[in-house]
Protein backbone atom coordinates (compact mmCIF):
# COMPACT_ATOMS: atom_id res chain seq x y z
CA UNK A 1 0.00 0.00 0.00
CA UNK A 2 1.08 3.40 -0.88
CA UNK A 3 1.10 6.10 1.35
CA UNK A 4 2.69 9.93 0.72
CA UNK A 5 5.06 11.06 2.82
CA UNK A 6 3.16 14.35 3.71
CA UNK A 7 0.66 11.59 4.97
CA UNK A 8 3.39 9.66 6.72
CA UNK A 9 4.58 12.99 8.51
CA UNK A 10 0.83 13.97 9.55
CA UNK A 11 0.21 10.49 11.53
CA UNK A 12 3.51 11.00 13.17
CA UNK A 13 2.92 14.18 14.03
CA UNK A 14 -0.09 13.13 15.89
CA UNK A 15 1.33 9.89 17.41
CA UNK A 16 4.13 11.84 18.97
CA UNK A 17 1.25 13.99 20.78
CA UNK A 18 0.09 10.93 21.98
CA UNK A 19 3.16 10.48 23.86
CA UNK A 20 3.55 14.48 24.67
CA UNK A 21 0.65 14.14 26.57
CA UNK A 22 2.10 11.89 28.94
CA UNK A 23 5.58 13.82 29.09
CA UNK A 24 7.12 11.03 26.74
CA UNK A 25 9.94 12.42 24.36
CA UNK A 26 10.48 11.02 21.07
CA UNK A 27 14.28 10.82 20.21
CA UNK A 28 15.60 11.38 16.61
CA UNK A 29 18.93 10.22 15.77
CA UNK A 30 19.61 10.11 11.67
CA UNK A 31 20.14 6.55 10.46
CA UNK A 32 19.11 5.01 13.50
CA UNK A 33 15.52 5.68 13.87
CA UNK A 34 13.26 7.19 16.51
CA UNK A 35 12.75 5.92 20.12
CA UNK A 36 10.21 7.20 23.26
CA UNK A 37 12.20 7.73 26.24
CA UNK A 38 10.50 8.50 29.27
CA UNK A 39 9.80 7.42 33.29
CA UNK A 40 8.26 4.22 33.71
CA UNK A 41 5.15 5.74 35.44
CA UNK A 42 4.39 8.35 32.46
CA UNK A 43 5.04 5.02 30.07
CA UNK A 44 2.42 2.94 31.56
CA UNK A 45 0.02 6.09 31.83
CA UNK A 46 0.99 6.45 28.27
CA UNK A 47 -0.16 2.35 28.08
CA UNK A 48 -3.40 3.07 30.23
CA UNK A 49 -4.00 5.91 27.63
CA UNK A 50 -4.33 4.00 24.89
CA UNK A 51 -5.74 0.76 26.26
CA UNK A 52 -8.64 2.73 27.37
CA UNK A 53 -9.26 4.94 24.68
CA UNK A 54 -8.08 3.58 21.58
CA UNK A 55 -8.72 -0.40 22.77
CA UNK A 56 -5.39 -1.59 20.56
CA UNK A 57 -2.90 -2.56 23.13
CA UNK A 58 -1.43 -6.26 22.29
CA UNK A 59 -3.91 -6.78 19.59
CA UNK A 60 -2.51 -10.08 18.85
CA UNK A 61 -2.97 -11.69 21.61
CA UNK A 62 -6.61 -10.28 22.54
CA UNK A 63 -7.97 -13.62 23.33
CA UNK A 64 -5.13 -14.18 25.93
CA UNK A 65 -5.86 -10.16 27.27
CA UNK A 66 -9.08 -10.58 27.59
CA UNK A 67 -8.48 -13.80 29.66
CA UNK A 68 -5.88 -12.32 31.91
CA UNK A 69 -8.16 -8.84 33.13
CA UNK A 70 -11.00 -11.46 33.92
CA UNK A 71 -9.16 -13.28 35.98
CA UNK A 72 -7.56 -9.66 37.55
CA UNK A 73 -10.82 -8.55 37.80
CA UNK A 74 -12.37 -11.32 39.58
CA UNK A 75 -9.79 -11.21 42.48
CA UNK A 76 -10.02 -7.49 43.20
CA UNK A 77 -13.57 -7.85 42.84
CA UNK A 78 -12.92 -10.13 45.73
CA UNK A 79 -11.10 -7.65 47.71
CA UNK A 80 -13.05 -4.81 47.22
CA UNK A 81 -15.74 -7.11 49.38
CA UNK A 82 -13.54 -8.57 51.87
CA UNK A 83 -12.20 -4.74 52.72
CA UNK A 84 -16.16 -3.38 51.93
CA UNK A 85 -14.61 -1.11 49.21
CA UNK A 86 -16.40 1.31 46.45
CA UNK A 87 -15.77 1.65 42.98
CA UNK A 88 -17.44 2.95 40.01
CA UNK A 89 -17.53 0.43 36.93
CA UNK A 90 -15.26 2.62 35.20
CA UNK A 91 -13.13 3.22 38.03
CA UNK A 92 -12.81 -0.75 38.71
CA UNK A 93 -12.07 -0.92 34.89
CA UNK A 94 -9.26 1.57 34.73
CA UNK A 95 -7.85 -0.20 38.03
CA UNK A 96 -8.02 -3.33 36.58
CA UNK A 97 -6.33 -2.54 33.48
CA UNK A 98 -3.36 -0.90 35.65
CA UNK A 99 -2.60 -4.34 37.06
CA UNK A 100 -2.93 -6.20 33.68
CA UNK A 101 -0.26 -3.46 32.50
CA UNK A 102 1.39 -3.10 35.43
CA UNK A 103 2.79 -6.71 35.17
CA UNK A 104 3.92 -7.32 32.21
CA UNK A 105 6.24 -4.02 32.76
CA UNK A 106 7.41 -5.64 35.96
CA UNK A 107 8.14 -9.08 33.71
CA UNK A 108 10.15 -7.37 31.30
CA UNK A 109 11.71 -5.89 34.80
CA UNK A 110 10.63 -2.57 33.92
CA UNK A 111 10.07 -1.42 37.48
CA UNK A 112 8.38 2.47 38.95
CA UNK A 113 11.52 4.40 40.04
CA UNK A 114 9.91 7.54 41.94
CA UNK A 115 8.44 8.17 45.05
CA UNK A 116 5.02 9.20 45.20
CA UNK A 117 4.08 12.16 48.49
CA UNK A 118 2.67 10.03 51.55
CA UNK A 119 0.15 12.86 51.50
CA UNK A 120 -1.66 11.14 48.59
CA UNK A 121 -2.77 8.22 51.05
CA UNK A 122 -5.76 9.42 52.05
CA UNK A 123 -5.94 6.54 54.89
CA UNK A 124 -3.69 3.21 56.14
CA UNK A 125 -6.86 1.02 55.11
CA UNK A 126 -5.94 1.65 51.16
CA UNK A 127 -3.09 0.79 51.89
CA UNK A 128 -3.87 -2.40 53.72
CA UNK A 129 -6.23 -3.32 50.42
CA UNK A 130 -3.13 -2.56 48.04
CA UNK A 131 -1.31 -5.54 50.09
CA UNK A 132 -3.53 -7.96 50.35
CA UNK A 133 -4.83 -7.48 47.05
CA UNK A 134 -0.59 -7.60 46.02
CA UNK A 135 -0.29 -10.75 47.66
CA UNK A 136 -2.95 -12.53 45.65
CA UNK A 137 -1.89 -11.34 42.37
CA UNK A 138 2.15 -12.77 43.18
CA UNK A 139 0.54 -15.89 43.98
CA UNK A 140 -2.08 -16.15 41.25
CA UNK A 141 0.84 -14.24 38.26
CA UNK A 142 4.39 -15.34 39.50
CA UNK A 143 5.33 -11.58 39.98
CA UNK A 144 6.99 -10.22 42.78
CA UNK A 145 5.97 -6.60 43.50
CA UNK A 146 8.72 -4.25 44.67
CA UNK A 147 7.33 -1.48 47.72
CA UNK A 148 7.91 1.56 45.07
CA UNK A 149 5.41 -0.65 42.89
CA UNK A 150 2.38 -1.29 45.70
CA UNK A 151 2.93 2.82 46.04
CA UNK A 152 2.25 3.48 42.47
CA UNK A 153 -0.86 0.87 42.63
CA UNK A 154 -2.03 3.14 45.53
CA UNK A 155 -1.85 6.02 43.60
CA UNK A 156 -3.37 4.50 40.99
CA UNK A 157 -6.62 3.57 43.20
CA UNK A 158 -6.92 6.65 44.83
CA UNK A 159 -6.61 8.98 41.92
CA UNK A 160 -9.14 7.03 40.21
CA UNK A 161 -11.80 7.19 42.93
CA UNK A 162 -14.56 9.51 42.48
CA UNK A 163 -15.99 12.06 45.27
CA UNK A 164 -18.92 9.83 45.77
CA UNK A 165 -16.70 6.43 46.35
CA UNK A 166 -14.92 8.55 48.90
CA UNK A 167 -17.40 10.03 50.76
CA UNK A 168 -19.05 6.15 50.90
CA UNK A 169 -15.80 4.59 51.85
CA UNK A 170 -14.57 7.37 54.05
CA UNK A 171 -16.72 8.27 57.28
CA UNK A 172 -14.56 10.86 58.35
CA UNK A 173 -12.98 12.50 55.05
CA UNK A 174 -11.11 15.20 55.88
CA UNK A 175 -9.78 18.11 53.77
CA UNK A 176 -6.42 19.27 53.48
CA UNK A 177 -6.41 23.24 53.93
CA UNK A 178 -4.29 23.77 50.93
CA UNK A 179 -7.40 22.65 48.75
CA UNK A 180 -10.18 24.15 50.65
CA UNK A 181 -8.28 28.02 50.27
CA UNK A 182 -7.81 26.94 46.73
CA UNK A 183 -10.95 26.30 46.30
CA UNK A 184 -12.04 29.57 48.11
CA UNK A 185 -10.17 31.53 45.87
CA UNK A 186 -11.43 29.70 42.72
CA UNK A 187 -14.86 30.59 43.92
CA UNK A 188 -13.77 33.97 43.80
CA UNK A 189 -12.41 34.33 40.25
CA UNK A 190 -15.51 32.95 39.17
CA UNK A 191 -17.52 35.61 40.40
CA UNK A 192 -15.31 38.08 39.08
CA UNK A 193 -15.52 36.52 35.56
CA UNK A 194 -19.07 35.45 35.64
CA UNK A 195 -20.85 37.93 38.13
CA UNK A 196 -22.18 34.51 39.77
CA UNK A 197 -21.93 34.41 43.49
CA UNK A 198 -21.53 31.24 44.64
CA UNK A 199 -18.93 32.25 47.43
CA UNK A 200 -20.91 31.69 50.00
CA UNK A 201 -22.44 28.15 48.85
CA UNK A 202 -21.32 25.93 51.61
CA UNK A 203 -22.53 22.95 50.18
CA UNK A 204 -20.87 23.47 46.86
CA UNK A 205 -17.92 24.26 48.62
CA UNK A 206 -17.60 20.96 50.26
CA UNK A 207 -18.80 18.97 46.83
CA UNK A 208 -15.51 20.43 45.41
CA UNK A 209 -13.47 19.76 47.80
CA UNK A 210 -14.31 16.38 48.17
CA UNK A 211 -14.21 16.10 44.67
CA UNK A 212 -10.70 17.70 44.52
CA UNK A 213 -8.80 15.05 46.96
CA UNK A 214 -8.68 12.61 44.35
CA UNK A 215 -8.71 14.91 41.04
CA UNK A 216 -5.25 16.66 42.99
CA UNK A 217 -3.79 13.17 42.87
CA UNK A 218 -4.71 12.88 39.15
CA UNK A 219 -3.74 16.18 38.17
CA UNK A 220 0.15 15.57 39.84
CA UNK A 221 0.96 12.25 38.45
CA UNK A 222 -1.00 13.15 34.94
CA UNK A 223 -3.99 10.21 35.62
CA UNK A 224 -7.07 10.09 33.92
CA UNK A 225 -10.63 9.04 34.75
CA UNK A 226 -12.86 8.46 31.68
CA UNK A 227 -16.37 10.47 31.93
CA UNK A 228 -18.82 8.29 29.86
CA UNK A 229 -21.35 10.79 30.52
CA UNK A 230 -19.25 13.75 28.86
CA UNK A 231 -20.89 14.83 25.50
CA UNK A 232 -24.46 14.75 27.19
CA UNK A 233 -23.04 16.86 29.78
CA UNK A 234 -21.36 19.42 27.68
CA UNK A 235 -24.63 20.05 25.92
CA UNK A 236 -27.21 19.72 28.47
CA UNK A 237 -25.62 22.07 31.08
CA UNK A 238 -23.39 24.66 28.52
CA UNK A 239 -23.02 27.22 31.63
CA UNK A 240 -21.69 25.01 34.27
CA UNK A 241 -19.66 23.32 31.18
CA UNK A 242 -18.23 27.23 30.85
CA UNK A 243 -17.54 27.64 34.68
CA UNK A 244 -16.17 24.61 35.26
CA UNK A 245 -13.69 24.95 32.00
CA UNK A 246 -13.10 28.47 33.86
CA UNK A 247 -12.16 26.49 37.35
CA UNK A 248 -10.33 24.06 35.00
CA UNK A 249 -7.81 27.17 33.86
CA UNK A 250 -7.30 28.16 37.07
CA UNK A 251 -5.91 24.37 38.09
CA UNK A 252 -3.90 24.27 34.95
CA UNK A 253 -1.87 27.49 36.32
CA UNK A 254 -1.90 26.04 39.77
CA UNK A 255 -0.94 22.42 38.54
CA UNK A 256 1.47 23.25 35.48
CA UNK A 257 -0.61 20.44 33.92
CA UNK A 258 -3.36 20.12 31.44
CA UNK A 259 -6.93 19.73 32.87
CA UNK A 260 -8.80 16.80 30.15
CA UNK A 261 -12.63 17.53 28.80
CA UNK A 262 -13.46 14.21 31.19
CA UNK A 263 -12.26 16.47 34.72
CA UNK A 264 -14.65 19.77 33.16
CA UNK A 265 -17.35 17.44 32.98
CA UNK A 266 -16.97 15.78 36.33
CA UNK A 267 -16.96 19.41 37.79
CA UNK A 268 -19.47 20.63 35.70
CA UNK A 269 -22.14 18.10 37.29
CA UNK A 270 -21.08 19.56 40.49
CA UNK A 271 -21.61 23.28 39.55
CA UNK A 272 -25.24 22.83 37.52
CA UNK A 273 -26.41 21.51 40.90
CA UNK A 274 -25.62 24.51 42.49
CA UNK A 275 -27.31 26.65 39.70
CA UNK A 276 -29.95 24.88 39.50
CA UNK A 277 -30.78 24.88 43.66
CA UNK A 278 -29.54 28.68 43.55
CA UNK A 279 -32.15 29.68 40.43
CA UNK A 280 -34.70 28.02 42.04
CA UNK A 281 -34.75 28.98 45.59
CA UNK A 282 -37.26 31.45 46.34
CA UNK A 283 -36.63 35.14 44.57
CA UNK A 284 -37.46 37.17 47.70
CA UNK A 285 -39.88 40.10 46.93
CA UNK A 286 -40.66 43.58 48.07
CA UNK A 287 -44.50 44.02 49.50
CA UNK A 288 -46.20 47.38 50.03
CA UNK A 289 -49.03 46.67 52.79
CA UNK A 290 -51.38 49.55 52.57
CA UNK A 291 -53.45 49.90 56.12
CA UNK A 292 -55.99 52.41 56.94
CA UNK A 293 -56.67 50.38 60.62
CA UNK A 294 -55.11 51.37 63.91
CA UNK A 295 -51.89 51.14 64.58
CA UNK A 296 -52.22 47.93 66.11
CA UNK A 297 -54.39 46.10 63.53
CA UNK A 298 -51.87 47.20 60.96
CA UNK A 299 -48.96 45.57 63.30
CA UNK A 300 -51.02 42.35 63.74
CA UNK A 301 -51.29 42.60 59.84
CA UNK A 302 -47.91 43.21 59.13
CA UNK A 303 -46.99 40.38 61.42
CA UNK A 304 -49.18 37.56 60.23
CA UNK A 305 -47.86 38.39 56.46
CA UNK A 306 -44.79 38.37 57.53
CA UNK A 307 -44.50 34.98 60.18
CA UNK A 308 -46.20 33.20 56.80
CA UNK A 309 -44.54 34.05 54.03
CA UNK A 310 -40.90 35.00 55.32
CA UNK A 311 -39.09 32.43 52.97
CA UNK A 312 -40.78 35.28 50.09
CA UNK A 313 -40.51 38.39 51.38
CA UNK A 314 -37.34 40.52 51.32
CA UNK A 315 -39.25 44.12 52.48
CA UNK A 316 -42.16 44.38 54.05
CA UNK A 317 -43.08 48.40 54.19
CA UNK A 318 -46.51 49.81 55.66
CA UNK A 319 -48.04 52.90 54.72
CA UNK A 320 -51.11 54.68 54.97
CA UNK A 321 -53.85 55.93 51.48
CA UNK A 322 -52.32 59.59 52.02
CA UNK A 323 -48.73 58.64 51.68
CA UNK A 324 -49.04 56.98 48.31
CA UNK A 325 -49.25 60.34 46.33
CA UNK A 326 -45.60 60.29 46.61
CA UNK A 327 -44.37 57.24 46.61
CA UNK A 328 -42.00 55.83 44.06
CA UNK A 329 -42.89 52.51 43.27
CA UNK A 330 -39.91 51.15 41.23
CA UNK A 331 -38.55 48.77 44.41
CA UNK A 332 -42.03 47.61 45.00
CA UNK A 333 -42.88 43.89 43.30
CA UNK A 334 -46.64 43.72 44.81
CA UNK A 335 -49.03 45.74 46.81
CA UNK A 336 -50.98 44.48 49.71
CA UNK A 337 -54.24 46.78 50.41
CA UNK A 338 -56.87 46.31 52.85
CA UNK A 339 -58.99 49.49 51.12
CA UNK A 340 -59.54 49.89 46.76
CA UNK A 341 -57.18 52.18 45.20
CA UNK A 342 -57.34 53.86 42.36
CA UNK A 343 -53.88 55.21 41.87
CA UNK A 344 -52.71 53.76 39.12
CA UNK A 345 -50.75 50.87 40.14
CA UNK A 346 -48.36 49.33 37.33
CA UNK A 347 -47.66 46.31 39.27
CA UNK A 348 -50.00 43.73 40.75
CA UNK A 349 -52.18 44.62 43.40
CA UNK A 350 -54.14 41.98 46.27
CA UNK A 351 -57.22 43.30 48.52
CA UNK A 352 -57.36 41.49 51.52
CA UNK A 353 -59.07 41.61 54.93
CA UNK A 354 -58.06 43.47 57.98
CA UNK A 355 -56.99 39.77 59.39
CA UNK A 356 -55.66 37.54 56.51
CA UNK A 357 -58.58 34.61 55.61
CA UNK A 358 -57.04 31.63 53.71
CA UNK A 359 -58.37 32.88 50.01
CA UNK A 360 -56.12 36.04 51.11
CA UNK A 361 -53.35 33.85 52.16
CA UNK A 362 -53.59 31.45 48.72
CA UNK A 363 -53.93 34.26 46.03
CA UNK A 364 -50.53 36.22 48.21
CA UNK A 365 -48.15 33.25 47.87
CA UNK A 366 -49.41 32.33 44.34
CA UNK A 367 -48.41 36.32 43.39
CA UNK A 368 -45.45 36.18 45.43
CA UNK A 369 -44.61 32.61 43.51
CA UNK A 370 -45.04 33.83 40.12
CA UNK A 371 -41.47 34.99 38.54
CA UNK A 372 -41.28 38.40 36.49
CA UNK A 373 -40.84 38.12 32.57
CA UNK A 374 -37.54 38.07 31.40
CA UNK A 375 -36.89 40.73 29.02
CA UNK A 376 -34.23 40.23 27.21
CA UNK A 377 -34.34 43.94 25.72
CA UNK A 378 -32.96 45.30 29.19
CA UNK A 379 -29.67 43.58 28.18
CA UNK A 380 -29.57 43.36 24.20
CA UNK A 381 -30.22 47.40 23.58
CA UNK A 382 -30.99 47.51 19.78
CA UNK A 383 -28.45 50.41 19.43
CA UNK A 384 -25.91 47.92 20.34
CA UNK A 385 -26.82 45.54 17.70
CA UNK A 386 -24.02 45.82 14.95
CA UNK A 387 -24.53 43.41 11.94
CA UNK A 388 -22.69 43.18 8.54
CA UNK A 389 -19.13 44.13 10.54
CA UNK A 390 -16.06 43.71 8.01
CA UNK A 391 -12.60 43.06 9.62
CA UNK A 392 -9.53 40.14 9.00
CA UNK A 393 -8.85 39.81 12.12
CA UNK A 394 -10.43 38.98 15.74
CA UNK A 395 -8.38 42.30 17.26
CA UNK A 396 -9.94 44.67 14.86
CA UNK A 397 -13.40 43.19 15.35
CA UNK A 398 -13.32 43.98 18.75
CA UNK A 399 -11.80 47.30 18.19
CA UNK A 400 -14.07 48.26 15.89
CA UNK A 401 -17.03 47.16 18.56
CA UNK A 402 -15.18 48.71 21.39
CA UNK A 403 -15.69 52.09 19.31
CA UNK A 404 -19.09 52.09 18.09
CA UNK A 405 -20.00 51.10 21.81
CA UNK A 406 -17.87 54.38 23.16
CA UNK A 407 -19.82 56.66 20.23
CA UNK A 408 -22.98 55.48 22.38
CA UNK A 409 -22.30 55.33 25.82
CA UNK A 410 -19.55 56.98 28.19
CA UNK A 411 -16.51 54.61 28.13
CA UNK A 412 -13.19 54.33 29.92
CA UNK A 413 -9.87 55.25 27.77
CA UNK A 414 -8.67 51.80 28.00
CA UNK A 415 -11.89 49.98 27.52
CA UNK A 416 -10.64 48.07 24.10
CA UNK A 417 -7.28 47.15 25.85
CA UNK A 418 -9.20 45.93 28.83
CA UNK A 419 -11.38 43.57 26.55
CA UNK A 420 -8.00 42.35 24.96
CA UNK A 421 -6.42 41.96 28.28
CA UNK A 422 -9.31 39.59 29.01
CA UNK A 423 -9.23 38.12 25.45
CA UNK A 424 -5.15 37.35 25.89
CA UNK A 425 -5.44 35.28 29.32
CA UNK A 426 -7.43 32.84 27.51
CA UNK A 427 -9.81 32.71 24.01
CA UNK A 428 -13.21 33.45 24.35
CA UNK A 429 -14.68 31.30 21.18
CA UNK A 430 -17.55 29.11 22.50
CA UNK A 431 -20.90 27.21 21.20
CA UNK A 432 -21.30 27.49 17.32
CA UNK A 433 -19.21 30.14 15.37
CA UNK A 434 -19.42 32.08 18.68
CA UNK A 435 -17.38 34.31 21.23
CA UNK A 436 -18.71 35.90 24.15
CA UNK A 437 -15.92 38.74 25.05
CA UNK A 438 -15.46 40.65 27.81
CA UNK A 439 -13.58 43.13 29.92
CA UNK A 440 -11.10 42.10 32.54
CA UNK A 441 -12.80 44.37 34.88
CA UNK A 442 -16.57 45.47 35.69
CA UNK A 443 -17.57 48.76 33.72
CA UNK A 444 -20.76 49.97 33.61
CA UNK A 445 -23.19 50.79 36.35
CA UNK A 446 -25.68 48.53 34.80
CA UNK A 447 -25.08 45.44 32.24
CA UNK A 448 -25.58 46.04 28.62
CA UNK A 449 -24.49 43.60 25.80
CA UNK A 450 -22.98 44.57 22.34
CA UNK A 451 -23.84 42.02 19.46
CA UNK A 452 -22.05 42.02 16.14
CA UNK A 453 -22.84 39.94 13.31
CA UNK A 454 -19.36 39.23 11.01
CA UNK A 455 -19.63 39.36 6.99
CA UNK A 456 -17.20 36.62 6.95
CA UNK A 457 -16.06 34.14 9.88
CA UNK A 458 -12.83 34.94 11.81
CA UNK A 459 -10.67 32.88 13.61
CA UNK A 460 -10.81 33.75 16.83
CA UNK A 461 -8.19 31.33 18.77
CA UNK A 462 -9.84 27.64 18.36
CA UNK A 463 -12.10 28.09 15.78
CA UNK A 464 -13.77 30.34 12.93
CA UNK A 465 -16.70 33.05 14.51
CA UNK A 466 -19.22 34.81 12.49
CA UNK A 467 -21.05 36.20 15.96
CA UNK A 468 -19.57 38.01 18.64
CA UNK A 469 -21.36 38.87 21.89
CA UNK A 470 -19.69 41.31 23.80
CA UNK A 471 -20.65 41.46 27.51
CA UNK A 472 -20.51 44.56 29.42
CA UNK A 473 -21.72 43.11 32.90
CA UNK A 474 -22.16 45.89 35.69
CA UNK A 475 -21.06 46.36 39.19
CA UNK A 476 -24.44 46.52 40.20
CA UNK A 477 -26.19 43.45 41.92
CA UNK A 478 -28.19 41.72 39.29
CA UNK A 479 -30.61 38.96 40.11
CA UNK A 480 -31.19 37.75 36.95
CA UNK A 481 -27.40 37.68 35.47
CA UNK A 482 -27.12 33.56 35.69
CA UNK A 483 -30.70 33.55 33.40
CA UNK A 484 -28.83 35.79 31.15
CA UNK A 485 -25.89 33.53 31.06
CA UNK A 486 -28.03 30.29 30.86
CA UNK A 487 -30.02 31.72 27.90
CA UNK A 488 -27.27 33.37 25.84
CA UNK A 489 -25.29 30.32 26.60
CA UNK A 490 -27.72 27.91 25.24
CA UNK A 491 -28.75 30.27 22.15
CA UNK A 492 -24.76 30.11 21.07
CA UNK A 493 -25.38 25.96 21.35
CA UNK A 494 -27.88 25.89 18.69
CA UNK A 495 -26.87 25.61 15.49
CA UNK A 496 -30.23 26.09 14.07
CA UNK A 497 -30.27 29.35 15.67
CA UNK A 498 -26.92 30.73 14.43
CA UNK A 499 -27.95 30.04 11.51
CA UNK A 500 -30.66 31.70 10.99
CA UNK A 501 -29.63 34.56 13.06
CA UNK A 502 -26.77 34.84 10.06
CA UNK A 503 -29.53 34.73 7.82
CA UNK A 504 -31.42 37.66 9.06
CA UNK A 505 -28.99 39.73 11.63
CA UNK A 506 -31.40 41.95 13.05
CA UNK A 507 -32.16 42.64 16.91
CA UNK A 508 -35.99 41.39 16.19
CA UNK A 509 -34.52 38.01 15.64
CA UNK A 510 -32.41 37.88 18.29
CA UNK A 511 -34.77 38.60 20.56
CA UNK A 512 -37.31 36.06 19.13
CA UNK A 513 -34.59 33.85 19.36
CA UNK A 514 -33.84 34.20 23.13
CA UNK A 515 -37.58 34.17 23.68
CA UNK A 516 -38.49 31.04 22.29
CA UNK A 517 -37.32 27.50 23.56
CA UNK A 518 -36.07 26.90 26.84
CA UNK A 519 -33.80 30.30 27.04
CA UNK A 520 -33.27 30.46 29.72
CA UNK A 521 -34.17 27.59 31.28
CA UNK A 522 -36.52 28.21 34.39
Amino acid sequence: MYVSRGTLSLTLKKVEQLYLDCNIRIVRRPNYGIRAEGSEFDIRRFLCDIFVRHEYLWEVGKKHQQETLKKIGRIVHKKVQAFDRFFSEAAYQAFVEYIYIAIQRIREEHFISFHPDQRDYLERKDYFFIESLVQELERDFQVEWPELEKLSLAVWMCGNNSRNQLIQYRENLVIRNEIYTKLGEILESIYQEFHIDLRGNLELHMSLAQHMMPMDIRLKYGLKLANPLLENIRSMYPLAWQIAGFMAAELEHIYEASVSDDEIGYLAVIFELALQKKEHSPEKKNVLLVCVSGRGTAQLLRHQIESRFYDHIDRLYVKGTLELEDRDFEEIDLVVTTVPLNCGIQIPVIEINELLTLNNQAEMRLALQSDKPFLWESYYKEDLFFSDLCREHKEEVLEQMCEMISERYPMPEDFFQSVMNRENTASTDIGIRSALPHPDRLIPESTMIAVGVLRKPVFWGKKEVSLVILALIGKGEDPDIQKFYEGTIRLLSDAAAISELEARPDHQTLIRLLNSGSFPRL
